[in-house]
């Protein structure tokens, strides 16, 4: 089992290393407490908000922070990068709220109309750089933290994985 080195998960959340509180990068005043550097890695990371999950995910913040501090600050300023681009898309899909999709065609059968993939929105066509920006931020967060070893599957670069094991398809 992927996170078994660490033993079972017994007692409170473990406090966070002091090194994740997140300062701007521009004035060094501070942006993020370590709290809030976790809920936003477990934003990024679309990883539940259970207890096993947190805890799993502090433990896994903790000893990054233990081995390297030059890969926490590498995390944090992706971090900063994935938030801003998350408020440019929010800001985008709220400025065209006439964007709702594939337009239904059929309602007993449930048919779209093909009809607006070839002709993409504005906002989508908007979008789809910044979202993909964030998706290569999301894994490289993923891969920094090392988040497959703790067994958190709902982490991007976790995906791939089954029990700590690649998974292969035959066609």
């Amino acid at each position: 089992m992927a996170g078994a080195a660490t033993g079972p998960i017994y007692g409170p959340i473990p406090d966070l290393h002091s090194a994740w509180a997140t300062s701007n990068p521009q004035t060094g005043t501070p942006l993020y407490t370590a709290e809030e550097t976790r809920e936003l890695l477990r934003e990024s990371q679309k990883i539940s908000a259970g207890y096993r999950e947190l805890h799993k995910l502090s433990q896994a913040m903790n000893s990054t922070a233990t081995i390297s501090i030059l890969t926490v600050e590498k995390v944090q300023d992706f971090l900063i990068k994935w938030a801003a681009l998350e408020l440019k898309i929010e800001a985008l899909r709220s400025a065209d709220p006439t964007d709702a999709g594939l337009p239904l065609i059929k309602a007993d059968v449930v048919e779209y109309s093909e009809e607006p993939l070839r002709n993409k929105s504005l906002t989508q066509i908007k979008t789809q750089p910044l979202e993909e920006e964030q998706a290569r931020l999301e894994v490289k967060i993923c891969r920094a933290l090392n988040l497959e070893l703790w067994d958190l599957p709902q982490a991007p670069c976790c995906a791939d994985y089954l029990n700590g094991m690649a998974q292969v398809f035959r066609s």
